[in-house]
């Protein structure tokens, strides 16, 4: 079965884009391999880990509310 679109497989697809291994990732945003490895997966993190990421990746976040 192929994978759903969802924001952990964007942060596999990100990190090999930007031809990252976990460990580098990892380390350029401040947290444990196990943790990067755990978000791929799909467990939970919490929004400081999210921002992590993001900025381990490069990538700025864009959050649009709609009413």
């Amino acid at each position: 079965m192929p994978l759903q679109p969802t924001a952990n497989n964007n942060v596999r697809a990100c990190r090999k884009d930007r031809l990252l291994t976990q460990a580098e990732l990892a380390k350029r945003s401040g947290l444990a391999l196990r943790t990067i490895s755990s978000i791929e997966r799909g467990d939970p993190c919490r929004m400081d880990t999210k921002r992590k990421v993001l900025a381990g990746l490069n990538v700025e976040a864009k959050i649009s509310l709609r009413f």
